[in-house]
This record gives structure tokens, sequence and C-alpha cells, in this order.
């Protein structure tokens, strides 16, 4: 092995364990049993995390609520979490969620009697259950739903768009009213 490939192994090492160590501190987190792979953007500070959860490259953590993300849990490169005061983002256990999804709880107001700028946000708190897979590329704004992957029937999402989602909205909705 060259002293160059040495020095940079050396390197990586150093950064990993820094960048660990910079998001334990500024997450108050109590454990180690958590991977970041890559430069990651904290911030929201208001981040639990459970264990052996792996955070990939360029994640972004911000809004002022609480993220929470439970045991074996897996966020891809590039998600974008978004937590509100007034909303909150809960992932559970054995959740996969896969690169570029945007997970945000909060959303602009559309009335057309008002500008954009002047109408209320609407809110609403994310619960992703335990054993879901969100897969690459999914995008919604307030997923006012409940995905679980308990009871024998996982629930996942495998390119989802707007109106796949709508749908299965829908098709929960309907699940929820035959129980």
């Amino acid at each position: 092995m060259s002293v160059f490939m040495l020095i940079e192994r050396v390197r990586n090492k150093i950064k990993y364990q820094y960048r660990k160590r910079i998001f334990k501190e500024k997450t108050r987190c109590k454990h180690n049993d958590f991977s970041i792979v890559g430069d990651i953007t904290l911030i929201n500070r208001n981040v639990k995390i459970g264990r052996n959860v792996a955070i990939y490259p360029d994640v972004m953590f911000f809004g002022d609520g609480l993220i929470d993300i439970g045991d074996n849990s897996e966020i891809g490169n590039g998600t974008i979490i978004y937590s509100s005061k007034d909303g909150g983002v809960t992932i559970g256990n054995d959740t996969l969620i896969a690169g570029q999804c945007y997970i945000i709880d909060t959303d602009h107001g559309i009335g057309a009697d008002e500008l954009i700028r002047c109408q209320h946000n609407s809110v609403a708190p994310i619960t992703i259950g335990n054993d879901c897979w969100i897969a690459a590329g999914c995008k919604d704004k307030v997923i006012t739903l409940k995905l679980e992957g308990d009871e024998g029937r996982n629930k996942n999402i495998a390119n989802a768009t707007q109106n796949a989602l709508q749908l299965l909205r829908k098709l929960f909705q309907n699940e929820e009213n035959e129980q």
C-alpha cells in the first residue's frame, strides 16, 4: 500500500469519527450505535435516533420539531426531512428510506382568494411505521397517513408520485373503514 493510500485511509477515518462526534454532541445522542456515511446537514438539532441507524451522504435534517428515527433504519442519499414544532416526523424501526426522498410535515396554503405568501401553512405529523420502505425519489410535503408494516402486511411505497400517494391515502382510508 502506498503512503498516499495510507494517508487517505487515516484521513477518512478521522472525518468519519469527527462527523459522528459532532452529530452526537449537537443532538445529545446517548449512544454510539449509528453510522454517518458522508457529509450531512444538521440544521434541526431535535433529532432522536435509535440504534444501528445509517445516515447516508447529503441527508438534511431541518425545522424545529422532533425527528424520531427508530432502530435498524436507514436514511438514503440526499433525503430531506423537515419537522415543524407543530408537526413532527416519526420513522419506525427497520424502515428503509431510499435516496432523494422529501419528508416534510408542512405545506403552503393554496387558496385562490389570497396571495400564496400571505396564506397559513398546513401542518400534520408524519408517522412512518415499522418495517416500511420508501423508494427513491418519493416526494410529498404533508403525508397525513400512517404507514405501517406491522401485522404481517408490509406497506411498501415504490416509485411513488403525488398521484400515487393520493391513491395510497384512499386505499389506507378504505382499509381503516373496513376494520
